[in-house]
């Protein structure tokens, strides 16, 4: 499929005296531009995700429906792939005796999410009623150019005006290598 590469751009302006009043301003505005863009990236990166061809549907989510999921890719190689949840499905995870099993207190010990059917699970709050058993190759992110700076300056009135703006593409790469798994 062909995509169009996306310009992400985001603008901050400030005043010398806002930078007087507070030096960091320029740190924070810049932290929370840069926090917009990924956010944007973020967004799209799910928006390929809902692309996936193959799904699986269980009555609960947990170690049989990751089996499953990962039945469904049909893969030999299987060191690469993980999971992602959503946020508020670690606690689902988290009760599974499987995955309690497997983790033998060591997620009480160190808060993480851990491990199930020997594959990583990252957890995000991008993500609100589906999962994924994926690998890096289904979906793809494309800088096309790198995160640029630019500043203006309107002299008479002392305001500075600054620009972050890069372009890039997300791309559903291989669908073979993406199961949705949904609740329900």
């Amino acid at each position: 499929k062909d995509y169009t590469v996306k310009m992400n751009q985001q603008r901050f302006a400030y005043y010398d005296e806002d930078f007087m009043k507070d030096s960091s301003i320029v740190d924070n505005m810049l932290k929370g531009a840069n926090q917009k863009m990924v956010n944007k990236m973020t967004a799209d990166f799910i928006a390929e995700l809902d692309k996936a061809t193959l799904t699986h549907s269980a009555a609960t989510f947990g170690y049989d429906a990751i089996v499953d999921a990962i039945a469904k890719l049909n893969i030999e190689d299987e060191s690469k792939l993980y999971v992602l949840i959503p946020n508020t499905w670690k606690a689902d995870l988290r009760k599974d005796d499987d995955y309690k099993a497997a983790q033998m207190g060591q997620v009480i010990y160190n808060g993480q999410v851990g491990t199930i059917c020997g594959l990583p699970v990252v957890a995000t709050k991008a993500l609100t009623d589906k999962a994924y058993v994926m690998t890096n190759e289904a979906v793809k992110l494309f800088m096309k150019k790198d995160v640029e700076v630019a500043q203006e300056r309107v002299e008479n009135e002392r305001e500075n005006l600054v620009y972050l703006r890069t372009a890039y593409v997300v791309a559903l790469e291989d669908a073979t290598k993406i199961c949705e798994i949904t609740k329900g």
